[in-house]
């Protein structure tokens, strides 16, 4: 095998000398930037897996460090023993969209590595600094100095320098700015260290440590003179410090979608108290680098794509059954951090299939076990849960609810839909709401959002002309077997499996993104449907006919006019 890849890497003009060293093959390239040295390890699936490119000096990007105790290079040769070193670097293949390895040829594998190399080795100096920055937590990571502990950054990407704390909780240790706290599942933190929160707003020529650039006394002075801009300068060199170890997190933008966090801490030859720069002058004695993570919530939102800015929203549910709790679940994900949970039935073990949460929360109120769940884990939402009946909390005053800027109703049925719909409607409620719940036999999905100063609501959906019919919402026509399953005298079990739950829960979801992000603003209130296409042996209406991307857009077409039914004339 290494004959034959002796070969092809003699085939390219570029490549000056070649020879077997161990299990590896050394090569030698000549571009027009210079002669570089490397290492090649051919790998067991090669030509499927590209070949390992080592190199025992090279500070470029891509190039990744690998350690002596690294257990990459475990079973075979050491490396680090035919160059004599403790660290290596190693070839990180940036992007292989264009070679599909399944079907790679030796030869091709061999091209595309010696491809990558030269893109990296000739790359001009503007080129390298733009790379470096682009993996500039990978690269910082590299130079951790700090190695017993990493710190959680709870911290809003804002753009003023902000005094920050640094507190343990449950052993895990988390940077907050100054006076704010997680939520009631984190509570009684240790604080351990104090520091500050400084945004940089000119990232030119700021790069990792050890990467072309020695993070010192004079860099640290020179970052702070000419990266970050005049009103937080001042606030940071009037900033006294009386601590011999003072933390800072620093942000900076390393794209127009991306934003990164990185820590330092400086230690300092005594706690005697000055002026942050002239302790930076007179009493710096090192700089550490703590390896950090970006848990806060923006964060979390922009690294998947998502550009969703509801993080001060407050949501109401109201009902956290089947539908209600895989609602729960997703609303933190969209960057919900305030979340108020209404449901006075217990958790039993009949509910766990179709119910988000397992039998571990059984014999728990909905609403309570719903609430310390995620709580947990969202460290930075507030889920106030309500273990009460609807008209209850309303009588007791618990909240008001025009302080919140959604209610979501999801109890699933008609007769309470409808009772919802009449205080709402008595009580001029200024907040939007959006009934949610699935149709009998699981044929279908159905959200109504409700803007009671706009024409529509969830009696027009059982109304005609002055007559109750039945919903207008649904897909199944009125000739179809009732759903009566036992469950106790009278009682009714509406008959859904978890395919139904998850297309409704999406249909929702993106119902509450629109919502909040104004697209239906200047619209009657619409309905939405979701089509449950694995329904068989059923009996549909014309409703059922219409597209899914019509039913997905909303219509409005339910609307009774002419009619006092929403309390006034349409």
């Amino acid at each position: 095998m290494h004959d034959e890849v002796i070969n092809l890497l003699k085939k390219d003009i570029n490549v000056i000398k070649t020879d077997i060293v161990g299990n590896y093959i050394y090569f030698k390239l000549l571009l027009s930037s210079g002669e570089y040295e490397f290492y090649m390890g051919i790998p067991d699936q090669f030509p499927r897996t590209l070949p390992n490119i080592i190199s025992s000096n090279a500070i470029y990007p891509h190039f990744l460090t690998v350690k002596k105790s690294s257990r990459l290079f475990s079973g075979k040769p050491l490396i680090f023993e035919i160059l004599k070193k403790d660290k290596i670097s190693l070839l990180c293949y940036k992007n292989t969209k264009n070679l599909i390895l399944y079907k790679a040829s030796k030869e091709n594998a061999i091209k595309f590595t010696l491809d990558q190399l030269k893109r990296l080795m000739t790359l001009s100096k503007k080129e390298i600094k733009e790379e470096f920055q682009k993996e500039f937590i990978y690269y910082f990571n590299q130079n951790i100095t700090e190695k017993s502990y990493s710190i959680d950054l709870f911290i809003p990407p804002i753009q003023v320098v902000a005094e920050i704390d640094i507190i343990e909780s449950k052993k895990i240790k988390i940077a907050l700015l100054k006076n704010e706290t997680l939520n009631k599942q984190y509570l009684k933190p240790i604080k351990i260290g104090k520091g500050m929160y400084i945004p940089l707003n000119n990232t030119n020529g700021i790069l990792p440590p050890n990467c072309g650039v020695d993070w010192n006394k004079e860099f640290l002075l020179k970052l702070l003179s000419y990266h970050v801009n005049y009103d937080n300068y001042k606030r940071i060199v009037n900033t006294f410090i009386d601590t011999d170890k003072y933390f800072v997190v620093f942000k900076m933008a390393i794209s127009k979608e991306l934003e990164i966090m990185y820590t330092i801490s400086l230690n300092f030859k005594t706690k005697i108290r000055k002026k942050l720069k002239e302790k930076l002058i007179d009493d710096l004695e090192s700089i550490s680098f703590i390896s950090t993570k970006r848990c806060d919530m923006y964060y979390l939102q922009q690294r998947i794509g998502s550009n969703n800015d509801f993080y001060k929203k407050n949501v109401l549910l109201v009902g956290c059954g089947s539908l209600g709790s895989y609602i729960a679940q997703e609303l933190p994900k969209i960057g919900i951090m305030k979340l108020s949970i209404i449901d006075s039935d217990i958790l039993g073990v009949e509910n766990i299939a179709r119910h988000s949460l397992g039998y571990c929360s059984t014999g728990n109120n909905k609403a309570n076990i719903m609430g310390m769940i995620l709580e947990r884990r969202f460290p930075q939402l507030e889920a106030q849960a309500y273990p009460n009946q609807f008209e209850e909390i309303l009588v007791n005053r618990d909240f008001n609810l025009d302080e919140f800027d959604l209610i979501i109703i999801s109890t699933g049925y008609t007769d309470r839909q409808l009772v919802f719909n009449e205080i709402f409607r008595k009580n001029n409620l200024k907040t939007s709401v959006l009934y949610t719940w699935i149709e009998g036999y699981g044929v279908g999905a159905h959200a109504l959002l409700v803007d009671y100063n706009k024409p529509g609501c969830f009696n027009c959906l059982l109304s005609h002309k002055g007559k109750l019919i039945n919903n207008k919402a649904h897909f199944l026509s009125e000739d179809n077997p009732e759903m009566l399953t036992g469950d106790g005298c009278g009682g009714t079990f509406n008959p859904y499996g978890n395919i139904i739950l998850l297309q409704a829960t999406s249909l929702i979801i993106n119902v509450i993104m629109n919502y909040f992000n104004n697209v239906h603003e200047n619209k009657n209130n619409l309905l939405f449907s979701m089509k449950n296409i694995n329904s068989q042996n059923l009996n549909f209406n014309d409703r059922y006919n219409l597209s899914q991307q019509v039913l997905n857009n909303g219509i409005d077409d339910y609307i009774e006019k002419g009619y006092n039914v929403c309390g006034r004339k349409l």
